[in-house]
């Protein structure tokens, strides 16, 4: 099953794993198939920017679409003259 899923990790209480489909969810107990999705998460942190890259890279992608926008529009109104 691929797509979202929650890790779930209590001090008290076996982990479980959360995978919800758009027909079925499903909780994971084993410590196996916990362990695979712990591994997915430890890619994903050291894939992730962190905070600071985070906010440079959406404020980049925001401002180019900006100015793609304001281009699409001066290029319609060049064309309506």
């Amino acid at each position: 099953m691929a797509g979202p899923f929650t890790l779930m990790e209590f001090p008290s209480f076996t982990p479980l794993v959360y995978l919800e489909g758009e027909l079925s969810a499903v909780f994971l107990e084993q410590e196996d198939q916990i362990d695979g999705y712990r591994r997915i998460v430890a890619a994903l942190a050291n894939t992730a920017l962190g905070p600071q890259e985070s906010k440079e890279l959406i404020a980049a992608l925001a401002t180019e679409l900006y100015r793609e926008d304001q281009d699409d529009r001066a290029h319609l109104e060049d064309e309506q003259l």
